[in-house]
């Protein structure tokens, strides 16, 4: 176990609009934690939630125009680019349409301003995961609907400017495994979850046959390989290191050779901030947050954990 670091509480992360935690959660370029809270996203200033744009129990329609009077409807996944633009899938909502919730790709854009945008509103099947490149170009996952000309499973590129850009999978073709270049490969169960240094997309997919889940990597040009047990699956933080969960609730870092090393001790009740590894239960990955340290929600709570350095 790791022992000189620390858990902190950060804020309170109460969603009035569903009464339970903020799961989502995103770190931008100059650090600053983004969470997706009901129809609104927020940006954690401080000890504070700053609302950044939408109403938090407005989800009836989607408006596009400067922060205080833009409207979300459900979004499901944030990402940031190295600029501080924040993206947004949203999840459209139509009472007299409800396929919609899992048709549709809509794409929003929050600039650093305030601006809401919206970047792609087609139907294309049910969308997975959202990341994105320092360089603005967002990627997403769209998985078969079950209808009979199912979109989908594959990865796809949402441009600043221009159409939807396949990058790989087929978008017609059965769900399965297979590692290639663009259209030849294939997906199952594909989420995006984030891109790494050199600009491959990571993505998480299952493999049906063996019941466990694998890591995909697949790079600028569409070339898809799948990662051995996971390993550089996730984002990286300052030290090198990959830091996640393991199957015994403990936040753990992926060492060179593979072996992990404890950061927190695991917990089914009420969390114990204070020195590591104390009690935590992560709700969801650890996001790197600046310098020798770990964001992560726990409960209701959005947690630092300040590791030794």
């Amino acid at each position: 176990m790791l022992a000189g670091g620390e858990i902190r509480p950060v804020l309170q992360a109460q969603d009035p609009s569903i009464g339970g935690k903020a799961a989502l959660m995103r770190l931008t370029s100059n650090n600053q934690l983004i969470l997706g809270a009901g129809s609104r996203a927020d940006i954690v200033a401080g000890d504070r939630v700053v609302p950044l744009a939408g109403l938090e129990d407005d989800t009836t329609v989607a408006v596009d125009g400067p922060a205080a009077s833009a409207r979300f409807q459900r979004p499901s996944a944030l990402a940031a680019d190295a600029a501080g633009n924040l993206y947004v899938l949203d999840r459209p909502f139509d009472p007299a349409d409800a396929a919609r919730l899992t048709t549709h790709l809509v794409v929003r854009k929050i600039t650093p301003e305030g601006q809401v945008s919206t970047m792609v509103d087609q139907s294309m099947g049910d969308p997975a995961g959202l990341a994105a490149a320092p360089s603005g170009s967002v990627y997403v996952a769209i998985r078969p609907t079950g209808r009979l000309l199912p979109q989908g499973p594959a990865i796809y590129r949402v441009n600043a400017t221009g159409p939807l850009e396949l990058v790989a999978g087929q978008p017609l073709a059965a769900p399965s495994l297979r590692d290639g270049a663009g259209i030849e490969a294939r997906f199952a169960e594909p989420v995006v979850q984030n891109v790494a240094a050199d600009g491959s997309v990571i993505v998480s997919d299952y493999d049906k046959e063996k019941q466990t889940a694998v890591w995909r990597k697949v790079s600028p040009a569409g070339l898809v390989t799948t990662l051995p047990d996971g390993k550089d699956a996730g984002k990286l933080a300052w030290d090198g290191r990959q830091y996640t969960v393991n199957l015994n609730n403990q936040i753990v870092r992926i060492n060179a050779d593979g072996s992990t090393t404890v950061v927190t001790n695991g917990g089914y009740g009420a969390s114990a901030p204070g020195p590591l590894p104390g009690r935590l239960t992560p709700a969801g990955l650890p996001v790197p947050y600046g310098p020798y340290a770990l964001a992560v929600i726990g409960g209701n709570t959005i947690y630092k954990v300040v590791l030794p350095h």
